[in-house]
């Protein structure tokens, strides 16, 4: 019986243990995650749209200086011409603020809620609620064994060398293998579903290490151990990673888009052949 004991606690890590991996890992990707800048200054339109604003604007304050210069009696115009290019500027000015503020805002908000989901966990003082009655179809949660006894644990909480109880038709939170040693030679991906045929070839190796009565856990009955090899938090930090660096465009970034075209298609060509 003390063997089955040891051999019980040998398995599993604590609470502690798991908040610090947790922490660990969100304080390392967190500066992984670069929100890049929401508009593509090297695009051609965008450049050809700048540079013949820049150049409107250029020409209207040197004719209005050379009216304003030579005294002419009709002041006014150059005047007129000065604040135009004012505005012009003014305007280019105001849409780069825009589109710069907006990347920092992003950035920041994201960075904002990485620090308050680190602070959740730190003032975690490892109680586990009971998911599964009912279950939450909104919550995915594991039977794990955390500090001796088992726990539904949602995904995101789950770290490397957890022991989770799967059973049969119940898909993997991300890469576990079967507990018969690192060379066992059975992993489960990510979202894959244990099935009983792929335990028909592991009925030769040692049931002790995978089967739940063998190792004590007569409540795990049926269902087969696996050790947790990847910690899913950081899979879910890396796809933040990735939606951030997709060039998808805000509702802002869209209307530029269709100004941009609109100057370019319509209203350039008809002041050029006005001209």
């Amino acid at each position: 019986m003390s063997a089955q004991q040891s051999q019980q606690s040998s398995l599993g890590i604590s609470t502690a243990i798991a908040k610090h991996k947790l922490l660990e890992l969100i304080d390392t990707d967190r500066a992984l995650i670069v929100v890049p800048f929401h508009f593509d200054w090297r695009a051609a339109s965008l450049r050809v749209l700048l540079g013949a604003s820049s150049t409107v604007a250029l020409l209207l304050i040197v004719n209005g200086a050379y009216i304003l210069a030579k005294g002419h009696p009709q002041q006014s115009r150059g005047i007129t011409s000065v604040v135009e290019a004012s505005l012009i500027l003014l305007s280019m000015l105001s849409a780069a603020w825009v589109l710069t503020r907006e990347s920092r805002l992003e950035a920041y908000e994201l960075d904002k809620r990485l620090r308050a989901v680190a602070g959740e966990i730190r003032e975690w003082t490892g109680t586990y609620a009971d998911l599964r009655t009912p279950q939450l179809p909104t919550v995915t949660t594991y039977m794990t064994l955390r500090d001796g006894a088992w726990r539904d644990v949602p995904t995101l909480l789950l770290v490397k060398d957890d022991v989770i109880a799967l059973g049969y038709g119940e898909t993997a939170p991300c890469e576990v293998g079967l507990r018969t040693g690192e060379l066992a030679g059975l992993v489960l991906t990510r979202g894959q579903t244990l099935a009983p045929e792929l335990m028909r070839s592991r009925l030769c190796l040692e049931c002790r290490l995978w089967d739940p009565l063998s190792a004590g856990h007569q409540a795990m009955a049926g269902r087969v151990l696996f050790l947790v090899l990847d910690t899913p938090l950081r899979n879910h930090l890396e796809q933040i990673a990735r939606h951030h660096q997709r060039t998808d465009k805000s509702v802002l970034q869209n209307q530029i888009c269709v100004v941009v075209r609109l100057c370019l298609l319509r209203i350039l060509p008809i002041v050029a052949a006005i001209a």
